[in-house]
């Protein structure tokens, strides 16, 4: 939303958001003259330069202001604020149609009494030559005074009966305008005539026929048209017949059906032709009078994709639009010229692509969802304001933001596909689709993947270690269901997915030093386990297989659940897959009805670094684009130390960028990957992590490249370093235990220099640096149940003092040891002042600039110059273009 309340658009207040959608922002606002209650929709500043979108908006106004009628809703005024667009309208309270319809089928009365509403809008409509062309449940607000229509975007004139069944339907779509420009046909396929499906101009006749999908909905409780997926919609609305009512419905009149019949027919020509006509036949039934129905008969179809189920305020009944690529809208109508042949006698494979949704972006390695019935995906996309859950159901164009899901991640769906649980903040949260925010589970503080019974068990991996948990569905303390083998070095269990009985279920035991991780199955009724393959790869079970990554891609291997036991061999069904975030995380999802996704890969990120001052204004920039991950200045502040991948195969090297000559230098170029570099204090050596020979450890080197490197100490456990003290005799580091998680250890670089714990708790704590003077050490801890900034003496005696109020990580001091910078969820990069002595008194912490750094859980994004007047950052160059995900639909029924 980008009006936050007490603005002021003339004389109307904006109080609270109401919902957004593809084209416009709805916000709840006072009339100051009125004193009233108004709803304003808003058009988004990003489209307000787009003439196809001031086009629609300025539409609507136009077709609503012509419209006076009781169960419309009623537009007050137009008007133009400092560029905003805006409309003011009748504010309703109640809830949409959809929303009501999640609940099953309308009483009889109540059905009719309703479509005789809806009928009675559209008569008027029609009769002042406005075709809606949108008609579908979340455009109808139930109040208290009765049906309310809304939403005239897409609305027309209406023209003469255009029926033209020749040619390609997408040669008729593009005379027609039928597609807009991101190659999405205009309306809801749920509920949209044959004719708009082909590209043919709608008239009058086309609110007819999502009128009788409608009332069939509301008297069966079921969608008239079926189809998991875009085209087998499409198909079905041009080829089926909906049950009869009668057969579903014993109460109902055979009137009903005939009348049902007559708004669906196929053919407009056949259709009923009046909306004034529909309601005598509506009046008629709900007298009782059964011999009025109309005689014509003509067939529809099916389609039961869950439809969306907006708030239940005035206004949020618009979607994120672009759900669908061209390609995928290409390939659905190209299919509507096949769709009169017969059906193939098995169900075919069905492919296309799914970008992220308009304004947003998939992360390089998103995480995303198959629902357990195929017919939705729940999906992370980073928007301008943070990364949060999207749901698109796969038999619609339209994509569902979902409220209060900031910073989502890993979500996996409840077993009746009407709930998504995922980790965010620190903690495990539900939402139903369809809630107005979601609920907290439990802590979880760094989350790696979870799984949903039958019997309400929720089985999560709480962080990066220990074992797996379960909780109440509903909430509550968890408790342990598995345990870690110490034998074999292992430190976490990740990424459960349950098996069809709902007790045992799939893992990933990861282990910390040289011995391989293994996928396990476990179960909820005992702690034993039994190893299935080598390999750390997120393993699925669906549709009689086990899915896993090997070599690039996903596999698929017959499976018996019941005596789980793998059979038969692996095949391939999708590659390139991406494989990252952490050890074993896939971007593949499966469900049991044949619908698998996945996401191509990632691409090589590219990143720039960039000098900024404190009012976040650039300077200037530093070497070329490339793959940074880590950087670390030097303490003459004229180099930077940084991990960059590059080559074919890649692989991650030390490299030396050169503020001077704009120029960088490699330092390593061994086969293994080197990371989060560390200077020394005079600036002639650097200190890295590595893994080699199998084994963790710390190594350091030259800062010049000459010489060899030197083994300072070997691990068994994950551990990088930190930082090196100013006077030199220190370097701080993490480490992963398998018991404590992250943890902070001091190793002595002169003596015997045996390390030992400055921190090591049953929290995670990450991200330190010592202050300048060595007396204090910063660092992040999640024990408050999220990330925030503290600081300790060193060397420790207990006391600690919080720095960051909501939420804080990657600390980093100014050179006099008085300010302490570090970056807000959000990315702002933010200064406290400190203030040390006995103690430490930081100051309230101050937002300086958006710093554009993704907080993705990597170490060293940016650095501070001593005098703490400017920041060097690895800034993503550009927006990220990750592929689109790719959705597969009978996988099994391969045409090769």
């Amino acid at each position: 939303m980008s009006l936050s309340p007490g603005t002021r658009l003339g004389v109307y207040e904006v109080e609270a958001p109401l919902g957004a959608g593809g084209m416009g922002e709805v916000y709840r606002a006072r009339d100051t003259r009125l004193d009233r209650p108004v709803a304003i929709k808003v058009l988004p500043t990003e489209l307000a330069a787009d003439p196809q979108f001031i086009e629609r908006f300025d539409r609507e106004a136009k077709a609503i202001s012509q419209l006076n009628h009781p169960n419309i809703c009623t537009l007050y005024d137009v008007g133009e604020h400092e560029a905003i667009r805006f409309l003011v309208l009748e504010f309703l309270e109640g809830e949409t149609l959809a929303a009501r319809l999640e609940h099953g089928a309308l009483k009889l009365e109540d059905a009719l009494k309703i479509a005789g509403e809806i009928s009675s809008a559209l008569d008027q409509a029609h009769r002042a030559g406005i075709v809606h062309r949108d008609l579908k449940p979340a455009n109808v607000m139930l109040t208290r005074t009765g049906a309310k229509l809304l939403d005239f975007g897409l609305a027309k004139q209406a023209a003469s009966p255009l029926v033209n069944r020749r040619g390609s339907a997408a040669a008729a779509a593009a005379a027609s305008g039928a597609l807009t420009s991101e190659g999405a046909i205009i309306g809801t396929f749920q509920y949209m005539a044959p004719e708009q499906l082909e590209g043919v101009e709608a008239d009058a006749r086309a609110d007819i026929f999502a009128f009788g999908a409608i009332l069939y909905e509301m008297v069966t409780g079921r969608k008239a048209f079926e189809g998991k997926t875009a085209v087998s919609l499409i198909t079905s609305i041009l080829r089926d017949e909906p049950p009869l009512v009668a057969t579903l419905v014993p109460v109902a009149p055979r009137a009903l059906d005939r009348l049902l019949k007559a708004c669906m027919a196929k053919d407009p020509d056949t259709r009923l032709r009046s909306t004034h006509d529909l309601s005598l036949q509506l009046k008629w039934l709900a007298e009782g009078d059964a011999h009025a129905a109309p005689e014509h008969v003509t067939a529809p179809s099916h389609a039961n994709a869950p439809a969306a189920r907006p708030s239940r305020s005035l206004g949020v009944t618009g979607v994120i639009g672009g759900a669908l690529a061209v390609a995928a809208v290409a390939a659905a109508i190209l299919a509507v010229r096949l769709m009169r042949q017969p059906p193939p006698t098995a169900a075919e494979q069905i492919q296309f692509t799914m970008p992220a949704p308009e304004n947003s972006a998939f992360s390089l390695q998103p995480t995303f969802a198959v629902s357990p019935d195929g017919r939705q995906i729940a999906f992370v996309a980073t928007t301008p304001a943070a990364p949060m859950l999207f749901v698109r159901s796969l038999g619609s164009l339209t994509v569902r933001p979902l409220p209060g899901t900031e910073q989502a991640t890993f979500p996996f769906w409840s077993p009746d596909s009407r709930s998504v649980a995922f980790f965010a903040a620190g903690k495990l949260k539900k939402m139903q689709l369809g809630a107005a925010a979601p609920s907290v589970l439990c802590d979880a503080p760094l989350g790696r993947g979870g799984t949903w019974s039958a019997d309400n068990i929720v089985l999560f991996a709480p962080s990066t270690t220990g074992p797996l948990l379960r909780v109440d569905a509903a909430g509550g303390s968890p408790s342990p269901a598995t345990t870690l083998d110490d034998s074999r070095g292992e430190i976490a269990h990740w990424w459960p997915s349950l098996l069809p009985d709902g007790r045992h279920f799939l893992y990933v035991a990861v282990t910390g030093g040289q011995r391989p991780s293994d996928t396990r199955v476990g179960s909820l009724d005992s702690r034993e386990a039994t190893t299935l393959f080598a390999g750390d790869s997120l393993t699925t079970y669906a549709s009689g297989h086990l899915f896993f990554w090997r070599d690039g891609g996903v596999m698929a291997q017959p499976f018996d659940p019941s005596a789980r036991r793998l059979s038969g061999e692996a095949v391939s069904v999708a590659t390139p897959v991406g494989q990252g975030v952490g050890v074993g995380y896939v971007s593949f999802s499966a469900s049991q009805t044949g619908v698998i996704a996945y996401s191509r890969g990632i691409s090589r990120p590219v990143s720039q670094l960039t000098l900024k001052d404190r009012a976040g204004r650039v300077i200037s920039t530093a070497g070329e684009p490339g793959d940074y991950l880590n950087i670390a200045l030097s303490p003459d502040e004229r180099r930077a130390a940084v991990a960059l991948t590059t080559g074919t195969p890649e692989n991650r090297d030390l490299w030396l960028i050169d503020f001077s000559r704009s120029g960088r230098v490699r330092l390593t170029s061994d086969p293994t990957a080197e990371t989060l570099p560390v200077w020394s204090p005079d600036g002639t050596r650097i200190i890295f992590g590595a893994v080699k020979g199998g084994a963790q450890g710390l190594y350091a080197m030259n800062a010049d490249g000459s010489g060899s490197e030197e083994l300072l100490i070997k691990f068994d456990v994950q551990a990088f370093p930190l930082d090196w003290s100013r006077d030199g005799r220190f370097l701080l580091y993490f480490s992963q235990s398998p018991k404590t998680g992250f943890d902070l250890w001091v190793l002595p670089l002169g003596g015997d220099k045996k390390p030992f714990p400055f921190l090591q708790t049953a929290f995670s704590e990450d991200n330190a640096a010592f202050a300048p003077d060595t007396k204090w050490i910063a660092y992040v801890s999640n024990e408050s149940g999220s990330d925030e900034v503290y600081v300790q003496p060193f060397p420790a005696t207990g006391k600690k003092y919080r720095v960051s109020s909501n939420g804080g990580t990657y600390p980093t001091w100014r050179g006099d040891g008085r300010e302490l910078f570090f970056l807000a969820p959000n990315g702002t990069m933010m200064a406290a002042a400190i203030k040390a002595g006995a103690g430490v008194e930081p100051g309230i912490p101050q937002a300086l600039f958006p710093s554009g750094i993704p907080l993705l859980g990597n170490r060293h994004q940016y650095a501070v110059t001593k005098d703490g007047q400017r920041f060097l950052l690895n800034l993503p160059q550009g927006r990220s273009t990750p592929t689109p995900l790719t959705v597969v639909v009978n996988w099994q029924n391969s045409s090769r």
